[in-house]
């Protein structure tokens, strides 16, 4: 079994990172593109924008990120302590246009801003309404209200950690 996220990490993770993206995407609670949700069968925590992981925090301190192409594997895999021996692509069409990257962070969920901004670059654009449907029957609105909404986030983590 895993060891459980610690209230810190939830915390940190809610705050400094989805929230981020969501501000930065300017994606709502609303938006069918918008897919937050906890898959049980792995204990993680996803969050998909147009049908693609963007974030996905793991009680085990893993947190999988989806990265530009650009990003080097094999020069950062010690520095940024990348724990995936094999490159995972995102395609569009057949072409390769994005990674997906497995960090270990069992001491906390930090990302260097070098990092942060590459990860928020890699996110899939928000134009104008377009883009995919994500599958919203998956969505669970609390997880979104417990990233934009300090007092429901205490509420709901005094509730899941007392």
């Amino acid at each position: 079994m895993l060891a459980p996220l610690s209230r810190q990490d939830l915390d940190q993770w809610l705050i400094d990172l989805v929230k981020e993206l969501l501000d930065r995407t300017g994606l709502d609670n609303d938006d069918e593109r918008l897919v937050m949700t906890i898959r049980k069968e792995r204990l993680t925590l996803p969050v998909t924008i147009n049908q693609r992981y963007v974030i996905e925090g793991a009680p085990s301190g893993q947190i999988g990120l989806i990265m530009p192409l650009e990003y080097d594997l094999a020069v950062n895999k010690v520095k940024e302590r990348i724990i995936q021996d094999n490159e995972d692509y995102f395609t569009s069409d057949g072409i390769k246009d994005a990674l997906w990257v497995v960090f270990d962070r069992k001491e906390g969920v930090y990302l260097s801003p070098e990092i942060k901004e590459l990860w928020l670059e890699a996110v899939p654009p928000r134009a104008g309404g377009g883009g995919e449907i994500g599958l919203p029957q998956h969505h669970r609105p609390i997880l979104y209200e417990a990233v934009m909404d300090l007092k429901r986030r205490e509420i709901l983590l005094n509730d899941a950690f007392n």
